[in-house]
């Protein structure tokens, strides 16, 4: 008997500060956190789980992880968490993930639901703003890889790992991403890989890859090179689908 279909979300880039009221680039973090938590208790039926893709917090202070944390942890789902250039490893195990003493390892995972294989990178590099992936996180997702061989597997990571033709964040992105795509080349059953940083939708494919940017919950970035640096789209995050081996996808925007 198949597993039955069901669906997650994800968010990514809530850029929260350690004051609740404080409004950057025309939008207020912490409010528009709260809004994609309600929305996402109001869907019948309930996702499986939620994914935040980095970038948890816009500064390094007690304050902005524990609201963070008071906001995430009004979502009647599990949780999940990516590292983002902005995120400090120990601090994020400390103040979200409960972790004492809370180190500051690489914090890569990977996890089964409904027959579906979630790997979860970590793609920071402090204290770049762009990403990497080191050797043994490399070697680390190899074999993860192959031990669930055939598995519909889904990738979650901070960083984008291909050009979208915007220069000033494709100097951000994922650097010597190489490896890292000829990893997920000799792993077929990867379907999908999701993550957040540049604060829009896009959508790439190389091969049997299918990679997807998701809007931030904060403020958004200009899509094109030849347009804004910021944008007046409203906050947004995505919905995925499974079923079978098949995947698909919508954004929805908390308007």
């Amino acid at each position: 008997m198949k597993d039955a279909p069901f669906y997650f979300v994800q968010m990514s880039d809530a850029h929260i500060f350690g004051d609740p009221a404080r409004e950057f680039h025309g939008t207020n973090p912490a409010r528009n956190l709260r809004a994609a938590v309600h929305w996402i208790n109001s869907l019948d039926p309930q996702p499986e789980f939620c994914i935040h893709t980095g970038d948890a917090v816009a500064e390094e202070s007690e304050a902005a992880y524990r609201l963070f944390n008071e906001e995430i942890a009004g979502l009647k789902v599990p949780v999940y968490f990516a590292v983002g250039n902005h995120d400090h490893r120990s601090s994020l195990r400390r103040f979200v993930l409960n972790e004492t003493p809370a180190s500051d390892a690489s914090y890569a995972y990977d996890f089964e639901v409904g027959g579906w294989h979630m790997v979860v990178l970590d793609s920071s590099d402090p204290p770049q703003v762009s990403g990497r992936i080191d050797a043994a996180q490399l070697l680390w997702l190899e074999r993860t890889l192959q031990r669930q061989a055939h598995q519909p597997t889904v990738v979650f990571l901070h960083h984008h790992p291909l050009p979208l033709g915007v220069p000033w964040l494709d100097e951000l992105r994922l650097k010597d991403a190489t490896p890292f795509i000829e990893v997920l080349r000799r792993a077929p059953w990867v379907r999908s890989v999701f993550y957040g940083h540049v604060h829009f939708e896009s959508h790439l494919t190389l091969g049997h890859l299918h990679f997807a940017s998701v809007p931030a919950v904060s403020f958004q970035f200009g899509e094109t090179a030849w347009c804004d640096k910021f944008s007046s789209l409203p906050p947004g995050l995505r919905l995925v689908y499974l079923e079978g081996e098949s995947l698909r996808t919508v954004v929805h925007r908390l308007a």
